[in-house]
């Protein structure tokens, strides 16, 4: 295995984490066989390998080319009918976003410690302060005063900030719910960190029986 020639920090702990997560030599593992990391022209990421030593390794059959360990995924129960909920604590993101928190504060003893790297952008989630980079930096919530009053000039611009501003005052109120406990350990600000990660990269679908949002090591990317 090569190393990445890219200046991304976590890029290289998440790949070396890949390969041995994901890409065993299990027979039935198509991963390594499929797939590897390159660099494109907006960035890195995983490509389909379609031949090799000049023969044709895809075929071009419905068939899976990534396996990911049910371990290194995290997931959550969707609930429709948020009325059912015991509390706001108990929604998908807040459950996801806890998982996400307490993984990143394992370190390297983490399950997911490659795929929480790279979140970090390689910095140690412990150390970090208040928060490591976020991890959708270009979302409204990280735009400047003078940047979010651009959007002002638009009913479109004026509809996003007040979902912005609906969105932070749902987040304020769900890390208000949590326990003590999950208050002690992690800030305000972590938590809100953690809620960028998940509604940036969880995805809703049927794994296993369970109507379920998911997110994690093997289903985000940087």
């Amino acid at each position: 295995m090569t190393q990445p020639k890219t200046d991304l920090p976590g890029v290289t702990e998440f790949e070396n984490w890949f390969y041995t997560k994901c890409c065993d030599n299990n027979s039935n593992n198509n991963t390594p066989k499929y797939v590897r990391h390159s660099m494109f022209a907006n960035g890195r990421g995983l490509e389909l390998i379609v031949t090799r030593n000049g023969k044709n390794v895809w075929s071009g059959k419905e068939i899976p080319v990534i396996t990911v360990p049910q371990d290194v995924v995290l997931s959550s129960v969707y609930v429709e009918d948020k009325e059912s909920l015991e509390s706001i604590a108990d929604d998908w993101d807040v459950v996801l976003a806890l998982k996400l928190l307490k993984e990143c504060q394992k370190g390297r003893q983490s399950d997911i410690y490659g795929y929480c790297m790279l979140l970090t952008r390689g910095q140690d989630f412990a150390s970090a302060f208040p928060t490591p980079p976020s991890t959708a930096p270009h979302c409204i919530r990280n735009w400047t005063d003078s940047q979010k009053k651009r959007l002002l000039a638009s009913t479109r611009g004026e509809r996003l900030l007040r979902i912005q501003e609906k969105q932070s005052q749902e987040w304020m109120e769900k890390y208000a719910a949590l326990s003590p406990e999950d208050r002690n350990m992690f800030t305000r600000e972590q938590f809100f960190w953690a809620m960028e990660a998940v509604y940036s990269r969880a995805f809703k679908g049927d794994f296993g029986g369970l109507d379920a949002a998911g997110g994690g090591g093997g289903g985000g990317g940087g």
